[in-house]
This record gives C-alpha cells, sequence and structure tokens, in this order.
C-alpha cells in the first residue's frame, strides 16, 4: 500500500461513491508525486554524472570544419575511400586530465618534471615516400657519450597534450604510453600543408581548386599563425598505421594561446586498387608508385 494513502481507508480507494472517488484521485495524486520525485531525483543523478563525464576528460570542442571537409574529401576520391579526422580539443586539464598527467610523468621517471624535455624525431623519418621531396628540418649531429643529440625537443605537459589529443581522437587505442620519437616539429604550416598536400594530390579530383578551403577551414579553427606544428610518425599496432596507406597523415596542432590542439588525421583504403594490379605481384610500396603515376594528371 502507498504509505501516502495510510489516512484514507482502504474501502475508499475503490467504488463509486464521492469519498471513494475523492479517495482514488488521493492516492493518485500521492503516486503521482512520489514518481515525479524519483524521476527528479534519477534525472539528477544522470545529469550529476553526464557533468562528471565531461569534466573528466580532456573536452572534444565543436566546430564546423569536420563535416565539409569530409564531403569533399568523399565526393572527390578517385579509386578509394578517403577518410578524415578533424579534431580540436581543449587543452584546459580538469581533476582526471591532472591525474593522468601525474600517472604520465610517473612512468617517464621518478624525477620527471613537467617542464623537462624530451627528444623529437627528425622531420625526414616522418614519411619515407616525402623524405627526398621536401625540406628536412636540420638537426644536431653531434655526438655525445655515443649519444645523437637532436636539436627538437618537447616539454613532458607538451608531449601529454599530443598524446592524450591522439587517445581521445581514437578511443579503442591508448597512445600515453607512445615515445617521443614518434612525433616531429614542422617548421611552419605551410610545411603541414605541403606533406598533406603532395600525398593527397593524385588521389583527388580537382584538388587544387579545394586545398585553398580546406586550408583556410583550418586556419580558422585553431589560427594557424599561433601554432606549433607537429607530425605524428605511426608505429605498428597503432590505428594510424601507414604501411597500407597511401595518402596517410597525421599532424597535430597546438595554439598554446588558446590552450587548444587540433588533430589531422587522414587515412584512404586503396585495396580496391591493390586487388586490380595484384596479378602483377606489386608490393604496397610499387603498388603506391604504380597509383601516383597513373593519377597524376591533376
Amino acid at each position: 500500500m502507498n504509505p501516502f494513502c495510510r489516512s484514507v481507508p482502504s474501502s475508499s480507494c475503490s467504488g463509486g461513491s464521492p469519498s471513494a472517488v475523492s479517495g482514488m484521485a488521493y492516492c493518485y495524486l500521492t503516486h503521482q508525486i512520489q514518481m515525479s520525485d524519483l524521476i527528479s531525483r534519477r534525472y539528477d543523478h544522470d545529469l550529476f554524472i553526464l557533468v562528471k563525464l565531461v569534466d573528466s576528460k580532456m573536452k572534444l570542442l565543436n566546430d564546423y570544419a569536420s563535416g565539409p571537409l569530409r564531403e569533399i574529401f568523399s565526393d572527390n576520391a578517385i579509386d578509394c575511400n578517403f577518410d578524415v579526422r578533424l579534431e580540436t580539443y581543449s587543452c584546459k586539464m580538469v581533476s582526471e586530465d591532472k591525474r593522468r598527467f601525474r600517472e604520465f610523468l610517473k612512468s617517464i621517471g621518478p624525477n620527471a618534471a613537467p617542464h623537462d624535455s624530451q627528444v623529437l624525431a627528425p622531420s625526414e623519418d616522418l614519411s619515407p615516400d616525402f623524405r627526398n621531396n621536401r625540406r628536412t628540418v636540420p638537426v644536431e649531429r653531434t655526438e655525445s657519450g655515443g649519444e645523437i643529440c637532436y636539436r627538437y625537443t618537447i616539454e613532458n605537459k607538451r608531449l601529454f597534450y599530443l598524446l592524450e589529443a591522439l587517445s581521445f581522437c581514437f578511443e579503442d587505442y591508448d597512445f600515453m604510453n607512445t615515445k617521443s620519437t614518434r612525433f616531429c616539429l614542422m617548421e611552419s604550416f605551410q610545411d603541414v600543408q605541403n606533406s598533406v598536400n603532395w600525398k593527397v594530390l593524385p588521389f583527388f579530383r580537382h584538388y587544387r581548386y579545394i586545398s585553398r578551403f580546406i586550408w583556410n577551414k583550418i586556419k580558422e579553427v585553431i589560427d594557424t599563425d599561433r601554432c606549433v606544428f607537429y607530425g605524428y610518425i605511426p608505429e605498428e599496432g597503432d590505428p594510424i598505421c601507414e604501411n597500407s596507406c597511401l595518402a596517410s597523415s597525421t599532424f597535430l596542432m597546438y595554439n598554446p594561446y588558446l590552450k587548444r590542439i587540433l588533430v589531422y588525421c587522414s587515412d584512404d583504403d586503396f585495396w580496391q586498387f591493390i586487388n586490380e594490379v595484384n596479378d602483377e605481384h606489386l608490393n604496397v610500396n610499387e603498388a603506391k608508385e604504380k597509383f601516383r603515376s597513373i593519377h597524376c594528371f591533376i
């Protein structure tokens, strides 16, 4: 029995007399109040959990560039299925980020500090295909104690931002154990454009015309004039492995003034073309060159 109905006789909750109708109405009303209170408390609990989830991780910022870019790439791809990720994250750390950052420092070493530096890879390691077609970033080749000291480094805190952004961009894979040498510093936004354009150009119709739109959209989202640019070098086992991708590119654009980071990642499925040339017994790299030679007519 509804505890709120105890003052109403049981007989009054059934029957046709006015008092019975009144009792039924009272029972119904108190039941509705109970349900409303239960729903309200449940809603408040769910809302609390939702807020905690949003507050517990690097925040994905909404922007309008991803949709148009995906549509453009999809509509103009030649003989391949092309996918592009363009996601912007806030680097303002909340409680869960701070906890993960402390764990990240511990994984580096007992005395690791946020502003300690780690070495980056030379930028010519970004892509073997592009090595001889771009200006390389200079590196220190002076040897000390048998180790090669590269000129460019990255602070632990910034490295954490890059790794966390990739981890949230690819939720099924944890990049937090990735070494700093999987990243390289790009000298400018123009270098990023050159790298992407060189890879993408052969696989898209009218790419020279749509590239201006693409890069302008990225400029609007992240303010590239104030960014530092990093390229990611995929390794076996991660979701950005480029061994089977012709136009795979991954760049992270970090704006320290806006405290945000943009992840640009593109890849293609060109196995449709691989199947067509399978009878020629070409390996992946040979197939890449054949594909480029066929489609470099733009």
